[in-house]
């Protein structure tokens, strides 16, 4: 299923807020100012702040897109394309 999806740089699967947010920020934070990159989550009502708390810090959200799953026991994921702040 993520092959499909293109490149992962951040595979937060498995985590939830806050720690999901900790996660991309200690990411996003060694990269180049205006550095594109992609993140997997699962989309969950815990993880529902995460998308606002990134753009928070600066960084833009160019693209996002919901993975349904192939079986229902696998949680509904989201694919972001993120721009890191300038």
């Amino acid at each position: 299923m993520v092959d499909q999806m293109g490149q992962i740089d951040l595979d937060l699967r498995g985590t939830v807020c806050p720690m999901a947010f900790v996660r991309l920020r200690l990411y996003s934070d060694d990269l180049a100012p205006g550095t594109v990159f992609n993140v997997l989550y699962e989309d969950t009502n815990a993880n529902e702040p995460l998308i606002r708390s990134i753009e928070g810090i600066g960084h833009t959200v160019i693209s996002s897109q919901t993975v349904d799953p192939k079986e229902d026991s696998e949680p509904v994921l989201k694919l972001v394309e993120i721009r890191t702040r300038p």
